[in-house]
């Protein structure tokens, strides 16, 4: 069952990231003109928000769903760090046995 303020969060924020991505889109190609060079100026700037829009939707999305699964059920904190130990522990051996020389 979906939580319902969890959801309403989610599509606040979307809405918001949106918004500010035709301002920051219209802004760009405005202040900077149509010219080439300019436009690889546009462009970088949008690839830039994009970045800082992939950093904050991760993070919000670790932060609240974290929120929610503790809120929901306590102990699937500890069930959800011990895979991550157990992903880690994986990706630990694998990553040393292939630049290894030696196989297992």
């Amino acid at each position: 069952m979906e939580n319902p303020l969890y959801a309403k969060i989610v599509k606040w924020i979307s809405w918001g990231l949106l918004l500010v991505s035709v301002v920051l889109s219209v802004w760009a190609f405005t202040r900077f003109g149509v010219s080439d060079a300019a436009k690889d100026t546009a462009v970088q700037t949008m690839l830039y928000w994009t970045y800082a829009m992939l950093v904050v939707a991760l993070i919000a999305v670790l932060c609240i769903g974290l929120y929610v699964a503790v809120k929901t059920d306590p102990k699937s904190l500890v069930r959800g760090s011990l895979s991550k130990m157990n992903c880690s522990m994986i990706r630990f051996l694998l990553i040393s046995s292939i630049s290894s020389n030696d196989s297992f």
